[in-house]
């Protein structure tokens, strides 16, 4: 089940952040297939969230992703809950709050760009 929201999503263990004007755009059968393929743990009305336990599971969905015109950097970025993002997008913004090892990292849409 998605975990929907209105505004920032948290980052949990390993997490995929795609925009979905690029799965609207690129990806093929649109959100229903997306949805049905990645089961995204959470949503905002503009990113998807996809968690991962570790790196071979992030490879997967990575692969597959640019495989359907999904790119990492320019349409999807990656973050992990202890260090926050390790690849950035545009149009993507990431927040953390209190310091390390108690960090919390939230994911959501940068509004000063219109890069969506």
């Amino acid at each position: 089940m998605i975990e929907q929201a209105g505004g920032p999503l948290p980052i949990r263990f390993f997490t995929i952040i795609v925009k979905v004007s690029a799965v609207d755009s690129r990806f093929p059968g649109g959100r229903e297939t997306f949805v049905g393929t990645y089961h995204p743990a959470s949503f905002n009305g503009a990113l998807y969230c996809l968690r991962s336990m570790g790196p071979e599971s992030v490879d997967w969905h990575l692969t597959r992703l640019e495989a359907a015109g999904v790119n990492l950097g320019a349409d999807a970025a990656l973050a992990d809950m202890m260090h926050g993002p390790d690849v950035e997008c545009p149009g993507i913004i990431f927040v953390c709050e209190g310091e390390w090892p108690n960090a919390r990292w939230t994911v959501d849409v940068d509004p000063a760009t219109s890069v969506m």
